[in-house]
């Protein structure tokens, strides 16, 4: 039973998963713009570190990616989250 039910949740969640990234840019978190902002205008680096692979995490953060210094997405670590190797 217990088997069946994580199998449904996973499959529900990747279907919804699939979905938002289809669907094109999620709108930030209240308060990520201006936070980035203000990592800007001290010049302090910033970076990504995602479990998405890189074209997904391409479409669903859009154009905010072009404000990071760095971007480390799951396709390109041998271990994905919650492994230290992506940070």
């Amino acid at each position: 039973r217990f088997s069946v039910e994580v199998t449904t949740f996973r499959e529900r969640w990747r279907a919804e998963h699939h979905h938002l990234v289809a669907s094109g840019p999620v709108p930030p978190r209240r308060g990520a713009m201006e936070l980035i902002a203000w990592l800007e205008q001290r010049a302090i680096p910033r970076a990504i570190a995602t479990s998405s692979i890189r074209s997904d995490a391409e479409r669903t953060l859009g154009p905010v990616l072009t404000r990071f210094h760095a971007i480390v997405t799951g396709d390109q670590v041998t271990r994905g989250k919650p492994d230290p190797e992506i940070y």
